[in-house]
């Protein structure tokens, strides 16, 4: 299940932060497109359309990543736009384009540094979102098959007993729970860490 969320949440980083420095630093038509894009994918309910891909495509792990990228991918990029965005207006990038650096350049040496701090915050909160939507999945049957270690499928095969001993269901959801708070303040903590190094 971790594994899982993981991978998602990471691949989403990998797809929309690219996009966003570009989008931010270019604009343009192809920035109106994302624009669009990500304003149709943003107003789709997360739960519902992931139902609808699997329903679609048929359960598999694959289906339920790419899902789950789609998904965070819109509001990573838009995050990341906006600070790309603030970032270019600053001196420095502007004496980079008037040196003739070329825009790769410009974008990992210049954006991606900055951009990183807020990114990494904000990676907190994309991984619980990714654990508490395919946790929901799994409660579902739409997961890992038994007998797997899953948090979600743990709720669900355990709900039938819930009135006899409640912490077989219980204890699954304090995990979900407890993981998510952790991993929020790990991925803040690291982030203000990076923050003040980079003030230094």
């Amino acid at each position: 299940m971790l594994v899982v969320a993981l991978c998602a949440t990471v691949a989403a980083y990998v797809v929309a932060v690219p996009l966003g420095i570009y989008s931010g630093l270019r604009r343009g038509p192809l920035d109106i497109f994302l624009i669009a894009i990500s304003d149709v994918i943003y107003a789709l309910p997360p739960a519902i359309f992931l139902l609808v891909l699997l329903a679609s495509t048929g359960p598999s792990l694959p289906t339920v990543i790419i899902g789950i990228v789609i998904l965070h991918s819109p509001r990573i990029f838009r995050i990341v736009r906006l600070i790309t965005m603030d970032i270019s207006k600053n001196e420095y990038v502007e004496a980079a384009f008037a040196r003739g650096e070329s825009w790769a350049a410009i974008c990992f040496l210049d954006i991606l540094p900055n951009v990183l701090t807020p990114v990494l915050a904000d990676f907190g909160v994309r991984l619980c979102g990714s654990i508490i939507l395919y946790a929901s999945l799994s409660y579902l049957g739409l997961g890992l098959p038994p007998p797997a270690a899953d948090w979600g499928l743990m709720i669900s095969e355990n709900r039938i007993g819930i009135t006899i001993s409640p912490w077989i269901a219980i204890a699954p959801a304090l995990a979900i729970a407890a993981f998510s708070v952790a991993v929020n303040v790990l991925a803040d903590s690291f982030a203000r860490s990076v923050g003040r190094s980079k003030e230094i």
